[in-house]
């Protein structure tokens, strides 16, 4: 970290590989400030703590659950047209009513 006088800010960044992508990420960040051995006031500044959070969407299973939600749509669509098609068929006999004389 470079130098930071007082009145100053920097600004840092960091990429961190292997977090789960989980929705909801939350980082704690505290800087504990130290004052140089030969500072003209060596009291150091007091610790400052931050929280943030973002959202880390998990693609692969957003993916996975609209296709199990496109394939029960799709079955369900089936099954009903299915089902509108039996019940507008005729009701098949097993063959011509024959009467027999005695």
């Amino acid at each position: 970290m470079p130098e930071l006088l007082p009145g100053n800010s920097v600004t840092l960044q960091a990429t961190f590989s292997g977090v789960p992508a989980t929705v909801l990420l939350a980082t704690k960040i505290t800087l504990t400030p130290l004052a140089a051995k030969d500072a003209a006031f060596p009291e150091a500044a007091a610790e400052r703590t931050r929280t943030g959070r973002t959202l880390a969407i998990p693609w692969s299973v957003l993916v996975l659950l609209l296709v199990v939600g496109l394939l029960a749509y799709a079955r369900k669509a089936y099954r009903r047209h299915r089902d509108e098609d039996a019940a507008a068929a005729p009701a098949s006999s097993t063959g011509p009513d024959v009467a027999l004389a005695p």
